[in-house]
C-alpha cells in the first residue's frame, strides 16, 4: 500500500513533466501563433533604421539612414536577417 505522502510526490512529479512537455511544445511553436505577425508593408518598411556597416568600428560612431532612402532614386531588393537578442 502506498502512503499519501508517495502520492503527493506522485503527484508533483506528473504536474512537473507535463509543464516541462507544455515548455517545449510551447517553444516549438512558429512565432506567428506566441508572439503575432506583422505584415512587411511599404510604411513599416520604409520608416527602419538602417545602420551603415562600412568602416564601422567598435565604439565608433554608427551613421543610420531610413530604408526609404535606398529606394530613393530606384527600386531595391532589400534582405533583412534579424539576430536574436
Amino acid at each position: 500500500m502506498v502512503s499519501a505522502i508517495a502520492w503527493v510526490f506522485i503527484a508533483i512529479a506528473i504536474a512537473i513533466l507535463l509543464a516541462f512537455i507544455a515548455l517545449i511544445v510551447y517553444a516549438n511553436l512558429p512565432t506567428k501563433y506566441t508572439l503575432g505577425a506583422q505584415a512587411a508593408d511599404y510604411v513599416y518598411l520604409s520608416k527602419a533604421p538602417l545602420t551603415k556597416l562600412e568602416g564601422w568600428v567598435e565604439g565608433g560612431q554608427k551613421t543610420t539612414i531610413p530604408a526609404a532612402a535606398l529606394w530613393k532614386d530606384s527600386g531595391i531588393l532589400l534582405m533583412v536577417v534579424r539576430r536574436p537578442g
